[in-house]
């Protein structure tokens, strides 16, 4: 049964879907292990970098259809014998509209309830939809990725349900130092509700550029308040990495091997995090907020 993996914060332009793609291709082709990618974001990035083909060409193949039959099997692309993909387009967008509706809580008479506040009574299972729905193949593969769009949302409230296991994707600036603790919050509400079994693995800092002093500050913030949560392997900015969603992950892109050099020390950290059951659990401390 696979360890499904969510790599996400609420910050956009943290580079959450190379760091997926990029660490899903060397588990799937350089480690050998059997990966499935969930494009789970309605911009269809990670489709696109995987793929290299537009969207567009995946209209009603998506994981949106999969979800309307909480079934994963019909709507899984092969990338190659060790990769899959179930793609992403932007009608995704649509699924939390679907999702609540389908799961609006009725009375006896089959009328729809509304709480104290006069707002649509919602049940629980509507945050569930897309791990029944990989619940389907799950045992097909190693790991799982889910891909999500930079926002709290009910995107990442059904990722996290889904999950045995999150990764907080940290791009070392001052908001997204701030949003670290917030996404720790989220994943404490889930593991206190709907899913307890929740495991978080640690902190990836990413998009370092070396030649900044701002962020190489908030290297070492990031390092002093959660120290044995981030990963030893940081990703810095490179122009390879950049390059990737041009030049895709193809071995015949001759900057892959530059590109993924460093993704290749943080799969093996990953890797043996999960091996060796090393999670963490989250504390006052970590969601305190900086006076």
């Amino acid at each position: 049964m696979a360890d499904i993996l969510t790599l996400s914060i609420q910050k956009g332009g943290t580079g959450k879907s190379t760091n997926n793609g990029a660490l899903a291709y060397i588990f799937s082709e350089l480690l050998g292990l059997k990966v499935l990618v969930v494009d789970f974001d309605p911009q269809g990035n990670q489709t696109e970098l995987l793929t290299g083909s537009d969207t567009e060409e995946f209209e009603n193949q998506t994981i949106l259809e999969a979800m309307e039959i909480l079934d994963a099997r019909p709507y899984v692309l092969k990338i190659s014998d060790n990769l899959h993909l179930i793609p992403a387009d932007d009608n995704l967008g649509i699924f939390p509209r679907r999702a609540f509706s389908r799961y609006y809580q009725k009375d006896e008479d089959g009328n729809v309830m509304f709480d104290e506040d006069g707002d649509i009574i919602i049940s629980p299972e509507a945050g569930t939809v897309l791990k029944k729905t990989l619940e389907t193949v799950k045992d097909h593969y190693d790991l799982i990725f889910i891909d999500t769009p930079p926002m709290l949302s009910e995107f990442t409230a059904n990722a996290l349900i889904a999950s045995t296991g999150t990764v907080v994707i940290y791009q070392t600036h001052e908001f997204c130092f701030s949003a670290v603790r917030r996404f720790l919050e989220t994943i404490r509400d889930c593991q206190e509700g709907p899913n307890p079994d929740l495991k978080l693995y640690g902190i990836l800092s990413t998009m370092l550029d070396k030649r900044r002093s701002d962020a190489n500050a908030y290297l070492e913030l990031i390092n002093e308040k959660y120290s044995d949560l981030v990963l030893k392997t940081t990703i810095k900015h490179k122009a390879s990495i950049a390059r990737l969603p041009i030049y895709g992950l193809d071995p015949d892109n001759k900057e892959l091997d530059n590109a993924l050099d460093l993704y290749k020390l943080v799969a093996n950290e990953l890797l043996e995090r999960i091996k060796n059951n090393q999670f963490f659990e989250i504390t006052e401390e970590m969601t305190a907020r900086d006076e």
